[in-house]
């Protein structure tokens, strides 16, 4: 992250300071680990990959074709909704129903 000049014009201490601040931020940013639930998210992800066709299929398609009682719509929902930021699956719409399929 770049410091605006005219933000801090003529303070050198006030400009060190903040771009140390940056710093420690940019370096605690990056050691983070992913959570228990992050982890656990990731393998539902890769199971819902497993089971996304080419066709569009909706969430509790998708929910059934998991077979897993313990997830429920909302969280499907929720995780394909990652998925469609990160460019791995395509959101598309047939007869106003949300449908999901391989990017």
């Amino acid at each position: 992250m770049m410091l605006n000049d005219e933000i801090v014009a003529g303070n050198e201490v006030y400009k060190t300071f903040l771009e140390h601040e940056i710093e420690l931020l940019d370096k605690k940013a990056a050691s983070k680990k992913p959570t228990k639930a992050q982890v656990a998210n990731e393998g539902v992800k890769a199971r819902i990959l497993e089971v996304l066709t080419d066709e569009g299929q909706t969430v509790t398609d998708i929910l059934t074709a998991i077979g897993d009682s313990s997830l429920t719509n909302q969280k499907v929902s929720a995780l394909l909704r990652q998925m469609v930021a990160d460019g791995k699956v395509v959101k598309g719409t047939d007869k106003r129903k949300s449908v999901f399929s391989l990017a």
